[in-house]
């Protein structure tokens, strides 16, 4: 190519991304989005793989805009802000010409707020001018963390039962994870708490919390021991057994009663 004729390709590039910018993107850039893939699930907290498919169909060099691929929630439950977590803006690599293909492919991760989202995907310029047309809608629907536990009656044991005033007594609980999210990859916790009690008595010594780092589980069991120290108040006391994520509490829960006697 001469000099003249480069002079003329670089104004012609020029005068058009100047003219977009007044009057929005002319066809002579130019996008085609041919193939979108992204999970049909996703859930709060973990990452799944999209994969976008892009075709320059406009006759100008892309990296003449630097352009990106940008991702919008269309609709969404209710609460949900914009975020990048679920729909981001990707760089493209590499400069691209005229018929080239290019394909994105970028993790997402499932945001705070459960429900069902609508999202579409197009090309934009450095500016966040879009061009070219916008993908089909893509649904994914976003769940929370399914978790579950049983904890019986029968599977909580004090021993000794009735047990003196302030000394020392061993704890047993049985748990079953019932849930479709194993333990293991979430290191939830048991809580004890003192439901009930004789007036003027102190329960910090029975209100403690156990997490399962520790524990090895016989297949969905998940036994729980050790030692607490009983109250310095005679009577009934009435402790409460549950699973924690967090400081969320889940799954069903268990009381059993000790009894400190002098």
């Amino acid at each position: 190519m001469n000099v003249w004729a480069r002079i003329c390709v670089s104004t012609l590039v020029v005068a058009a991304f100047s003219s977009s910018a007044a009057m929005g993107m002319n066809q002579e850039f130019d996008a085609a989005i041919s193939r979108v893939n992204a999970p049909d699930r996703l859930q709060i907290g973990r990452t799944g793989r999209v994969t976008v498919t892009v075709t320059n169909e406009g006759t100008f060099d892309w990296n003449k805009v630097n352009p990106k691929l940008t991702s919008r929630i269309v609709s969404g439950p209710n609460g949900c802000v914009v975020n990048d977590q679920i729909a981001p803006s990707v760089g493209i690599k590499s400069a691209r010409c005229s018929g080239d293909t290019w394909t994105f492919q970028y993790d997402i991760e499932g945001p705070d707020t459960p429900g069902t989202y609508e999202l579409q995907w197009q090309m934009a310029d450095a500016r966040g001018k879009t061009f070219g047309k916008a993908s089909s809608r893509q649904r994914i629907e976003v769940y929370g963390v399914d978790l579950a536990a049983r904890i019986s009656k029968s599977s909580i044991k004090y021993t000794p039962n009735p047990v003196p005033l302030g000394k020392s007594f061993r704890f047993k609980v049985v748990v079953t994870d019932s849930g479709d999210v194993p333990f293991n990859t979430i290191s939830p916790s048991l809580h004890s708490t003192v439901v009930k009690k004789p007036s003027g008595a102190t329960t910090t010594s029975l209100q403690q919390s156990f997490d399962t780092r520790s524990l090895r589980p016989d297949g969905k069991e998940w036994t729980f021991e050790g030692t607490m120290q009983a109250p310095k108040t005679e009577g009934a006391y009435d402790i409460k057994w549950q699973m924690y994520h967090g400081s969320s509490s889940f799954g069903e829960s268990a009381n059993m009663t000790l009894n400190v006697v002098k």
